[in-house]
């Protein structure tokens, strides 16, 4: 062989070695690409406002401190009143402990067969129940069934302590998710919507109908939470134990299918109503209302109104 082919074969071996590191580093890079995180699919909500609405809530507009209804499949808003005052939401916030364990689940991070074993802390917690029990053990999908049907304060809580490591980074795990979602007045303190204690009274959980109606239409992509909030008695404890779901509006109307309602006496009576049935899939979102009857009377005859009138053909202003 002669120098100058040898120096060429070198040359050449060198340039393939060069195509080789650039082609580990493209595939490494690729890998990395396809690690992060997929960006989640959300519905534009826009105003297209129909002043029919206004007419059929009439006085009792005033009876809430804000209210939102829009159609789920077209992300129209078509009746509002203060969509964007941050209030107490209460048991609302259950809807975001649901949204998280079905996202933990479809990564594999979790599974409903996962045994979880009852906390002194979880056993402990006021207000709705299943009286959970320290020591005792029960199955995770249980558990996030007792939170949304019979709002379930032990159980919401020591399911999100279970799904997040800790009380605190579930928590956390909640307000991450509220800032991907680009929600603007959501602030969690805790998984269950109870008020806090005299110590720490600014420490509640808030956020406005358009944030809560964001949250909702993204728990409503899983089918586990859309059959559990428009389940109206169920049984727990083995059958010992009877839930009733906390939805009264969806006892008082079929149309009405889910999906959470919370309350305490500052908070006021607070509802998500849906009505995923038929052509237009409607979601009603009250906050503060002064009492349980003008919050279920508001949700049910602006769902009655809405489901009437076919898609996109509300007037606008």
């Amino acid at each position: 062989m002669s120098k100058k082919k040898f120096k060429i074969s070198i040359l050449e071996i060198l340039i393939g070695i060069g195509f080789i590191g650039i082609g580990i580093a493209f595939l490494a890079f690729s890998k990395n690409l396809s690690k992060k995180e997929p960006v989640k699919e959300s519905i534009q909500l826009t105003k297209k406002i129909d002043p029919v609405c206004d007419s059929i809530v009439g006085s009792m507009k005033y009876a809430i401190e804000a209210g939102m209804a829009l159609d789920i499949t077209t992300g129209e808003i078509f009746w509002e009143y203060n969509s964007e005052k941050p209030c107490e939401i209460a048991s609302l916030t259950k809807i975001m402990v649901e949204l998280l364990a079905m996202e933990k689940l479809e990564e594999k991070q979790i599974n409903l067969r996962d045994t979880v074993t009852v906390t002194e802390e979880a056993s402990c917690m006021g207000g709705s129940q299943v009286y959970l029990k320290t020591g005792e053990r029960f199955v995770l999908e249980d558990l996030l069934r007792a939170a949304i049907i019979y709002s379930a304060n032990d159980a919401a809580h020591l399911a999100g302590s279970y799904i997040g490591g800790s009380k605190e980074n579930f928590i956390k795990m909640m307000n991450d998710k509220s800032t991907e979602l680009g929600l603007h007045h959501t602030k969690f303190w805790n998984m269950t919507g109870l008020p806090p204690s005299k110590e720490n009274e600014n420490e509640v959980n808030i956020s406005d109908c358009i944030d809560i109606a964001t949250i909702s239409m993204q728990a409503l992509k899983y089918p586990y939470v859309k059959t559990w909030m428009s389940t109206k008695i169920s049984s727990f404890r083995n059958g010992t134990f009877t839930m009733r779901t906390r939805n009264t509006l969806m006892r008082q109307c079929d149309l009405v299918d889910g999906l959470k309602t919370g309350y305490y006496p500052k908070a006021g009576w607070n509802i998500v109503a849906t009505s995923l049935c038929g052509e237009r899939k409607i979601m009603v979102v009250l906050l503060g209302s002064k009492s349980r009857r003008a919050r279920d009377s508001i949700a049910k005859n602006l769902i009655l109104y809405a489901k009437d009138k076919p898609s996109g053909l509300v007037a606008s202003k």
